[in-house]
Order: C-alpha cells, then structure tokens, then sequence
C-alpha cells in the first residue's frame, strides 16, 4: 500500500510537471524579440565615417547593400557593415536639398527618404559621386507629428511612417505608425497604425512613445521599432498588435537612430556620435528560432538574405582583414583591432583611460 501511494505520488507529481512544460512550451518556442539578445553579449561595433556623425536612417537594398544619411542633406552612403567604411556616396540632384531627414526606406528599386515634416523624397540609386534625380511629396503626415522612421511594408505596398512628437491633441500619445501608399500616392487605408504599450512598459513611459525608427523582420513579419524615451526595441505584428519590448544597453546606444535588418539573421543599430563619430552595432539572431518564415509578395519585392555579408569572420580571416576600426565585444569584454596589422588589444567593456604600450608593442 505504501509503494502503491508512491508511485501514485510520481504519478502526480509527472503530470504537474507535464502541464507545466504544456504551458511553457509555446513562450519558449519564440525567443523574446524573435531571438536577439540586445543587451550587449557578443554584439559587433564600427566606428561610422565622419560625415556619418549624424547617421539618421539605415536601409537595405534588395542585394543587401547597406545605405545610410544623415540629417542634414540629401545624400546617401552605402557601407560596409563590417568595417564601417564609406563605399560610395550619390546626392538628391545637383544641388542637394537640405532639410531634417530622418528616416530611409528601399522599395524595389526605389529610394524614399522622409524630412520629420513628411515629405517624401523619391530616388534611384546612383554610382560614387553622382547626382540622381528625385521628386518630393508632401504626405500632410508632418501636420499631425513630427517624423521620425521610415519602413517599407511590401505585402500593402505601403510605407510606415513613424511618430515622434505629436503636434495636435487628435494624435494619442502611443507609439503610431502612419501608412502611405506608395502606388496611389497618398495616404493609405487605415492611414495609421496605434499600439498601446502599457502591457509591456511603465505607464509613463507608454504614454509618451517616442518612434526613432522602425523596420520589418523578413524571417517574421513583425515590426521591429525604436521607441523613447527610455530607447526600447519593441516587436510589433503587422496588425499593430505588441509581441515584445527589450530596453537597450545605453552604453552601447547613447541615441540609437537607424535600425534595419540584414538578410534574416542580422539587425543593425545606428547611434548618433554627439562629439565623436557614429556607431553602427551588428546583433546575430540565436539559433533555435522557430516558425514559418516571411514572404513578401513578388509584385513588390523582399529583401533577400545575404551570407556574404552576416556571416561571422573566423579569427584565422579576421586576422588577415585588412585592418579597420572594428570593435568586437563578446560576454563583457571589447577587443579592439588597432591600425597596426597584427595587433589586437583587449580592453573591459568600460575602459579607463587608455595606457601607453610599452615600447616593444610600439
């Protein structure tokens, strides 16, 4: 009678557990912000070119070229995201107009950039050194908020517009996405999208949701975006539902504003430099995620993943690389590769001062 009660007890104590795993597995299934660990661990950093001090928007080309631009003038670098360098540069025209652009998107062959008053700047991308032709529409978006973010939505042919400050009572204080066809050239229908965030952030904090730029994950389908004021990556469905939201480490991110996805397995961050350069910061999805994955239909276009460019160097190719200003932060500590071929040097996460070499590393 007592081992019968035992394995009754077992018995029991197997199904509690099962139901338990039963309840967990699907949270499990789908790592939080669909597999990135945004607070620091093993994220790879560049130093920006100095005309990129400013950076305000990234986007992807269909072939996986990087662009970026800063917030003053319409011209758009492409670079590397491995070393951070400027391949080449093409302007708006021959005269480049100047305004606040914040935000970039890539729609085919197509090239939008946004002014935060919602104006759309329409191109084509040009070789090094020239001067492309561009049109420019006023969305009207810009009377309701100011602009900040730009991502193309290829399944609706639309563009996302994000919001940065509302400029009238009619626009809520929640993180809001404005909607743009781009084939009728005008607002699309509904021409916004509005997502409470008080599930997954502070009152306070979801109530004054700051868009600086927002993007689509082609694996899934869900919109990353960051918001302020407390600068979160926050995963969103395309229906406007919250799936997830993540604070990033501000010592990696002082002002992150660009973010774009890489093929299916990276995300880049963009961070103004202030004083100094920019930054650009390279996050890997981890493996194990699982689900169906995003297909854009083919009357638009979607980015296609792109090896060449994610793949991890190993150290054997690293150490033949020509030498660049690349920062390699893994589980706490940033490896720093020097001008001088050769030379590697490791440093904590938050250094003090630099010391002199000694002589003989000189």
């Amino acid at each position: 009678m007592r081992a019968g009660a035992v394995r009754s007890g077992m018995a029991a104590v197997g199904l509690f557990v099962g139901m338990a795993c039963a309840q967990e597995s699907p949270r499990q299934s789908t790592p939080p912000l669909a597999g990135f660990d945004l607070h620091g661990a093993g994220a790879m950093r560049v130093f920006l070119p100095a005309d990129l001090r400013e950076v305000s928007g990234l986007a992807v080309t269909l072939e996986g070229r990087v662009l970026a631009h800063a917030d003053e003038v319409g011209v758009v670098t492409q670079i590397d995201p491995g070393t951070g360098t400027a391949i080449k540069h093409f302007a708006l025209g021959q005269q480049p107009p100047r305004g606040d652009f914040e935000g970039i998107a890539v729609a085919g062959e197509r090239i939008f950039l946004v002014t935060s008053d919602g104006r759309l700047f329409e191109t084509r991308e040009g070789a090094d050194g020239s001067s492309m032709p561009f049109t420019v529409t006023d969305t009207g978006f810009g009377k309701l908020c100011e602009i900040e973010g730009l991502a193309w939505e290829p399944t609706e042919g639309v563009l996302l517009l994000g919001c940065k400050q509302p400029r009238v009572r009619e626009t809520p204080r929640l993180l809001t996405l404005f909607r743009w066809s781009v084939e009728h050239g005008r607002a699309a229908s509904p021409d916004r999208l509005t997502v409470d965030l008080t599930g997954l952030m502070s009152t306070t904090a979801a109530s004054s949701v700051r868009v600086s730029s927002v993007d689509l994950d082609p694996r899934t389908g869900h919109l990353f975006a960051i918001a302020g004021p407390r600068w979160q990556v926050v995963e969103l469905t395309i229906e406007g539902r919250a799936v997830g939201a993540t604070a990033l480490d501000r010592r990696l991110h002082p002002q992150p504003e660009g973010l774009v996805f890489l093929g299916d397995s990276v995300l880049l961050i963009a961070d103004e430099g202030g004083r100094d350069r920019g930054m650009l910061t390279r996050y890997r999805r981890q493996a194990g995620l699982t689900g169906q994955a995003y297909r854009a239909t083919a009357k638009y276009g979607s980015r296609q993943a792109v090896t060449h460019s994610t793949r991890a160097l190993s150290p054997r190719a690293r150490r033949f690389r020509r030498p660049s200003n690349r920062f390699v932060r893994t589980s706490g500590t940033v490896r720093t590769r020097s001008p001088r071929p050769g030379s590697v040097r490791s440093r904590p996460a938050s250094p003090p001062p630099e010391r002199r070499r000694p002589a003989r590393e000189r």
